[in-house]
């Protein structure tokens, strides 16, 4: 057994501090093993549909694109990379909780033995925010109606609703529609604990990463290089997917403890 692993306790509720306090501390002691999974589903994704999809590996650091191609690497980010890299830090926070050696081959393989039954509900929610924002909010911001602010809140807080399918598809079991009523039916009377959450982790921990990897932006932008470009956001994201991963399963054991008290 790994010494470096002690058991952790996982099902309990956090208060704030302690769930950040905890991913950090988690993310920082097993600092290469995270930094490990991100790279493993950050850097193909990202060279596939960046690189040599949008053609940044040979591009300029400027160059124009039409701008719903920008849309395709948060696409991918969404439906992709983040259900990846949750689904293989649950598979590591239980090992840390069953008190067994870690083994970043096991977590990167049930990851991916996972990622079928998450991408479809995954798939599936992006589909229905996807038609909302097209029938709720584009009318009215093309219409320039002051209304549309309002609107686009019903697809945000329905993304907050379904944000824990990769945990309910691992942990629960649940599959297809069941993983969406299951995390619906989990944030329901959270709604704000889990917005203020998600929006300080992904805020924090993304300018974390983007703040480290602005030293490879500023080179790419001298040598006009897409190559660099593409090098330095992939840093900043695989340096913040892990501890945004980490967070987001603390928060669905917070709540799952939360809902079993009442």
């Amino acid at each position: 057994m790994s010494t470096d692993a002690p058991r952790f306790e996982l099902t309990r509720p956090r208060a704030l501090g302690a769930l950040f306090g905890d991913s950090l501390r988690i993310y920082f002691r097993n600092f290469r093993r995270f930094i490990a999974i991100s790279a493993a589903v950050v850097i193909p994704a990202e060279l596939i549909v960046s690189g040599v999809g949008l053609g940044q590996l040979s591009g300029g650091f400027d160059d124009k694109r039409p701008q719903l191609a920008g849309l395709v690497p948060l696409a991918v980010q969404t439906i992709v990379t983040t259900p990846l890299v949750v689904a293989m830090t649950v598979f590591l926070l239980l090992q840390l909780a069953n008190g067994t050696g870690l083994s970043l081959r096991a977590a990167i393989q049930s990851g991916l033995d996972a990622f079928a039954p998450i991408f479809v509900p995954v798939l599936a929610m992006i589909a229905c925010i996807g038609l909302l924002v097209l029938v709720l909010v584009v009318p009215l911001v093309l219409a320039a109606n002051p209304l549309y602010p309002f609107t686009a809140l019903i697809p945000l807080i329905l993304y907050l609703r379904w944000y824990f399918i990769p945990q309910t598809v691992v942990v629960d079991g649940a599959r297809g529609p069941g993983a969406l009523r299951a995390s619906f039916e989990l944030t329901r009377g959270f709604g704000w604990r889990v917005f203020g959450v998600v929006f300080l982790g992904q805020l924090g921990f993304g300018t974390a990463g983007a703040l480290v990897a602005s030293p490879i932006a500023a080179a790419a932008k001298s040598a006009d290089s897409g190559a660099l470009l593409l090098v330095a956001s992939i840093t900043g994201e695989v340096l913040a997917a892990p501890a945004v991963a980490l967070l987001s399963v603390l928060l669905y054991f917070d709540l799952k403890a939360r809902r079993a008290m009442h």
